[in-house]
């Protein structure tokens, strides 16, 4: 009979442990300095007669003091400073009940709503 030798595969089981621990320990620098910037953007519902779900609706905020700057379709992203400029200057001013109203058209695109 001809005993067969059993082969251990050290490199490769180094490997197999090693490179996930070595990876997570080289990425996790970077997930944690990642900062994401989001507009939740949530439409209301409709106001039902008895208006039971006004605390769900814009109604609230229609007597605010909103300053309205128009979105031109092809120049969003060479305004963008200005409007991030103005959202700032209005978180400075911490004024109640005040607001900033972007005006699309039916020419603005996705584009057009990314800030930078």
């Amino acid at each position: 009979m001809i005993s067969l030798k059993k082969i251990y595969y050290v490199p490769g089981l180094i490997s197999a442990l090693l490179i996930p621990v070595l990876f997570w320990y080289y990425i996790s620098p970077h997930i944690d300095k990642t900062s994401y910037n989001l507009i939740d953007i949530g439409l209301p519902a409709k106001l039902v007669q008895d208006k039971n779900n006004l605390n769900f609706t814009f109604e609230s905020l229609r007597d605010w003091k909103y300053k309205k700057i128009k979105v031109d379709p092809a120049k969003a992203k060479e305004n963008s400073r200005l409007y991030v400029s103005e959202v700032k200057a209005l978180q400075k001013r911490n004024e109640k009940n005040t607001g900033i109203e972007f005006i699309l058209t039916n020419k603005n695109t996705f584009g057009d709503l990314y800030l930078y």
